[in-house]
Order: structure tokens, then sequence, then C-alpha cells
């Protein structure tokens, strides 16, 4: 799954923001692998927010799956973002966002097209899951995230074949 993206440094919980550029904000502030490069943060909350012009990243279920392609990454990498109060994302269904899982993929080829649609299908399906999208809705801190999500992967699985059968 795409859990293997999500490691305590790029979760954050508690997040208050207006709008999904305070949101973006705040999500990247901090990410010590970008302090390196001057502006990333910057040029990756305008990539973001340019995305969004295209239409919401919001999926329903309080959650959106906002993601750019930028030839300040490298290599695939995510943040993931709980909001209790929620962020208006213009949603389709009108709720607010509580749930952001970010995707910032490498600079657009076929096979970061390729990787992109990978991780945000299973993104999708998981998030889609009413359960665990309220479920994170209540985290409070990113190691109970990344505990639930660890627990999420391994009954996921099992999950998705009793729906099927």
């Amino acid at each position: 799954m795409f859990q293997h993206l999500l490691h305590e440094a790029v979760v954050k919980t508690g997040i208050k923001a207006a709008d999904p550029k305070e949101a973006f904000s705040l999500l990247l502030e901090g990410v010590s692998d970008w302090k390196q490069e001057a502006g990333t943060e910057k040029n990756l909350q305008k990539l973001l927010l340019a995305r969004e012009t295209l239409g919401t990243t919001a999926m329903g279920y309080g959650v959106a799956l906002p993601h750019t392609f930028s030839e300040d990454i490298t290599e695939p990498q995510a943040l993931l973002g709980i909001s209790p109060e929620g962020i208006d994302f213009q949603a389709l269904d009108g709720e607010p966002v509580h749930v952001m899982f970010v995707l910032l993929l490498p600079e657009e080829s076929a096979e970061t097209r390729k990787v992109k649609g990978q991780i945000l299908r299973e993104a999708h399906k998981f998030f889609s899951d009413s359960f665990w999208a309220s479920e994170l809705r209540k985290m409070e801190s990113p190691l109970d995230v990344r505990e639930f999500l660890a627990r999420a992967g391994n009954f996921a699985p099992a999950l998705q074949a009793a729906k099927v059968s």
C-alpha cells in the first residue's frame, strides 16, 4: 500500500487552516529533506494550488488527495494532514476536508504518471472507506496515525476479500 511513504515526520495532526493554501503551507513547512533547497516549499505550495484550480482534489468523505509533479522532487513523497475542524476544499459533496493525503512526484513522465496512478488508486480505495477516514480524524499524534495505518494495512486485504465474497 501507500503507507510506506508515510513516516512520522510527514504526518501532521491538529492542523488549523482557513483554506488549502494555508493547509499546504503548514504541511510543507519544516520537512527536513527540503530545507536544503531554498524556495522548494513555496514552489510545491504553488504547484499544489495550481492543481486545485483545475478542479478540487477533495474526493468526499472528508478526504482530499492533492498531488503534483515537481523538478524539486527526486522520488515520490507523501504528506498526511489531519484537520479536526476541517478545511474548505470546495468538495463536490460540500463537506470540509479533514484528511489530506498529499502526493509529490518527480517531474512528469510516463513512469511518474504510472506511479501517480498506482498510489492514488490505493489511497482512494483506502480513504473511500468512511470508517478509516473517520478514525483518522480522531488521531492526535503522528505516532497514533502511523500505528493506525500499519494496523489498517494489515486488515485491509482481509476486509477487501470479505467485501468481494
